[in-house]
């Protein structure tokens, strides 16, 4: 499992990590690298030994239904992006927001001064290939956020946010 953050705030500040393994809260770690260091993103084993070396605790990140899931999964490999493929071993009426269920999440947020700031973060697709990255950690692409014009995120398929850098173009 990988885990994809970013975040961006209304002057232009923003950092990110992508394909981040065994840390919990990725967005915490983008934070990080926006307030700690000159870089936008910080991509695997360099996203790990930035947040370890700044206090953050490695964790088995894969629950044991999803570890039955990868494996079943692994029999085929076929890596095709169907958003939400994961799902397809429970009962979709038990699923929260039953079959548009999406672990992307996108936030936006303005301060007492008016002056705004979001994030995105995810896991991204599920079975994808090793090193894949969709758009949650791209700024522009997964997140942007103008104090004139107002701020955008975006989930679904991340290869087509990218192609278009959905949040950029949605605020232009």
């Amino acid at each position: 499992m990988t885990l994809d953050a970013c975040i961006m705030d209304a002057d232009g500040n923003c950092g990110a990590v992508a394909g981040m393994e065994k840390i919990g809260h990725p967005i915490s770690v983008a934070r990080l690298v926006m307030e700690k260091t000159p870089h936008v993103m910080l991509v695997g084993e360099g996203a790990l030994q930035f947040a370890l070396e700044n206090g953050f605790q490695e964790e088995n990140l894969l629950t044991p239904e999803g570890e039955k899931a990868w494996k079943e999964w692994l029999k085929e490999k076929k890596y095709k992006p169907v958003v939400n493929i994961e799902n397809k071993t429970f009962a979709a009426e038990r699923l929260p927001g039953n079959q548009y269920n999406h672990d992307t999440i996108g936030m936006l947020a303005l301060d007492a001064n008016g002056n705004i700031s979001g994030a995105c973060t995810t896991s991204g697709m599920a079975f994808k290939m090793h090193g894949r990255v969709g758009d949650s950690p791209i700024i522009g692409a997964g997140l942007y956020v103008d104090n004139e014009v107002g701020g955008a995120t975006s989930t679904g398929v991340g290869e087509e946010v990218i192609r278009n850098v959905g949040s950029f173009w949605w605020l232009s």
